[in-house]
């Protein structure tokens, strides 16, 4: 039976992991019920001792025996690189954790390593093939980590408005994130805890200069395209970014991700409320998510067309530092037929939360590869509205349901055409692109792990 080596930065059981932690579950899950792999999980990057030593050690997992997982502690790369965006000289320099890691394939006879993302590993790591030729490997994009450090191709730091980053120039980088206190994020993971900064000073230091950075692009941009053998993007759109970024083109595939909720399904709208329209927000509180601009929208939507919409912003969110979020929202009430807040959702109550809705909202400013809170709305029967940023549209190619990123004039225009014509939330549906189960996207999976 082959050995399948999946890494993730991550610890297999976190449930904050975010998108692609569920992904990562979820293709594990399917593997284990066909029993064709031994299946190896492991994650850097994420836990620090008083060490310091990087080593490979053995971690319990959900899966129990069924799932070997292996976690490298103390590596000299932090992940996930958006909380350590700038300190990127160890990625690009430090060898120990290659051996380290050659030396666990061999000892476990493993022959197929499915990357999810490299955060948490130098890139020597993925220079394996050069040391073991034998050695099949595959890269599943989740995000633009190839291409830029922070992952996302958008830049904020001190601009008082975030935009998407064309890396044309690599003094940009130095701008993003440049108030980031990383020290803190690492001294709370540190176990046993810590009382002082200076023992982790190696992994704290930032190195900071727009030649490190150009450094990280195009090294990256080489290795992949030496030492990789499929690159799997989530979207065309991703696929299109990749490629104009260095990635060859014949090396990526668009690889749309498996999810469980495809078995879900409906292709047609749950609700056919016609009386209030129900529009819901379902993400996070963030600038490129889209998250201001939709509040900015609401704000300046006309009344006549308001209080006839039921809000539902479902976000995690606190209390105390989310006040100015929360006046906005309240404040909303006073225009709409009613606004409604929800903190959070769970997989547990997603489609509860979903069952009286008429419209999703996706209103990404940044090329968001492939959100998945687009592929459950769909799944769970509510047409989504998005912008013509990343690849949510693709989900549905659907003109009358796209919009400019960030035109609030052309969001509202695309709003108020589908409320006042009904129809068009059943058409949705016969452009709406199939959603990728499990099995199928498994069997697309072994396709590149055996070839």
């Amino acid at each position: 039976m082959r050995k399948l080596l999946i890494y993730n930065w991550t610890h297999i059981d976190d449930k904050q992991g975010g998108g692609v932690n569920l992904y990562v579950r979820n293709i594990i899950q399917e593997l284990i019920s066909q029993g064709e792999y031994d299946i190896y999980y492991l994650n850097a990057g994420r836990t620090y001792t008083k060490k310091g030593s990087s080593q490979i050690i053995e971690v319990d997992t959900p899966f129990g025996q069924k799932l070997q997982a292996f976690e490298i502690i103390n590596s000299p790369f932090i992940a996930p690189v958006r909380q350590n965006g700038k300190n990127i000289n160890y990625y690009l320099t430090d060898k120990s954790v290659a051996s380290l890691f050659d030396d666990f394939i061999i000892d476990h006879g493993i022959s197929v390593i499915h990357f999810n993302n490299i955060e948490g590993l130098p890139l020597e790591v993925l220079r394996i093939k050069q040391r073991l030729p034998g050695i099949k490997v595959i890269y599943s994009a989740h995000n633009y980590f190839t291409l830029c450090s922070r992952t996302n191709l958008w830049q904020d730091g001190e601009l008082k408005e975030g935009h998407n980053c064309n890396k044309k120039d690599y003094t940009e980088c130095d701008n993003c994130y440049r108030q980031s206190i990383y020290s803190a994020t690492i001294l709370s993971r540190v176990y046993p805890p810590l009382k002082h900064l200076d023992k982790l000073s190696r992994y704290t230091h930032v190195h900071s200069d727009p030649i490190l950075f150009r450094r990280f692009h195009k090294e990256t941009v080489s290795v992949i395209n030496s030492q990789v053998d499929v690159v799997l993007a989530v979207s065309d759109r991703m696929r299109e970014l990749l490629i104009n970024g260095g990635i060859s083109s014949g090396l990526i595939r668009t690889s749309y991700i498996g999810t469980r909720v495809a078995d879900k399904q409906l292709s047609y709208c749950r609700t056919d409320s016609t009386d209030i329209f129900r529009v819901a927000y379902m993400g996070y509180m963030q600038k490129e998510k889209g998250f201001y601009f939709f509040l900015n929208a609401l704000e300046h939507m006309d009344i006549n067309i308001a209080k006839n919409i039921e809000i539902h912003i479902i976000a995690r969110y606190k209390t105390n530092s989310n006040k100015n979020e929360i006046s906005r929202i309240n404040e909303l009430k006073k225009k709409f037929y009613n606004v409604i807040l929800i903190n959070g959702y769970t997989r547990d109550n997603q489609e509860k939360l979903l069952e009286n809705i008429n419209l999703g909202v996706i209103p990404v400013l940044w090329e968001d590869s492939l959100p998945q809170v687009a592929i459950e709305q769909m799944a769970y029967g509510v047409p989504i509205l998005t912008s013509d940023l990343g690849g949510a549209w693709e989900l549905h190619r659907n003109e009358h349901f796209v919009y400019s990123a960030g035109d609030y004039d052309d969001f509202e225009h695309k709003l108020k055409d589908i409320y006042y014509n009904r129809e068009l939330l059943n058409d949705f549906w016969t452009h709406a692109m199939r959603l990728v189960d499990m099995q199928e996207h498994i069997r697309e999976l072994r396709g590149y792990y055996e070839q």
